[in-house]
């Protein structure tokens, strides 16, 4: 988070307006038990790799608190795709890639959320966007 926070002060500094984006995982706790299984497979077989999705989603859901916090103390607009894009393997391939239909979805979170923080930005510019 400290190198997210110094860019995104560098940023500002620069003058360039920032968005910043929750991260979004399965969510565990809302799947059945067979669908929460599929998640405990090897990440990547040939290395063994058992991530423990629990501890997982815990770590994630704690850098999305703490960059909601950062957005809010520096003044950064935040979309919460984490919290809107929920499921399972419905949405997620395994623990942090997604179907082609969920990235439309996530692409339509983040839309909707800086349409209109972007309409003013663009209007001072003399852009006048497309409805």
């Amino acid at each position: 988070m400290n190198n997210v926070e110094m860019l995104a002060c560098e940023m500002q500094k620069a003058g360039v307006d920032i968005v910043l984006c929750s991260f979004a995982c399965p969510d565990l706790i809302h799947l059945e038990r067979m669908e929460r299984y599929s998640f405990m497979q090897p990440f990547n077989p040939k290395l063994q790799i058992y991530p423990r999705m629990d501890d997982y989603a815990r770590a994630i859901a704690a850098a999305n608190e703490l960059l909601r916090e950062l957005c809010g103390r520096l003044g950064v607009f935040y979309v919460p795709v984490a919290e809107e894009l929920v499921g399972g393997t419905d949405l997620f391939t395994d623990n942090c890639h997604l179907h082609q239909e969920a990235i439309a979805r996530k692409a339509d979170i983040i839309f909707r959320h800086v349409k209109d923080y972007l309409k003013p930005k663009l209007a001072a510019r003399g852009i006048v966007p497309a409805s």
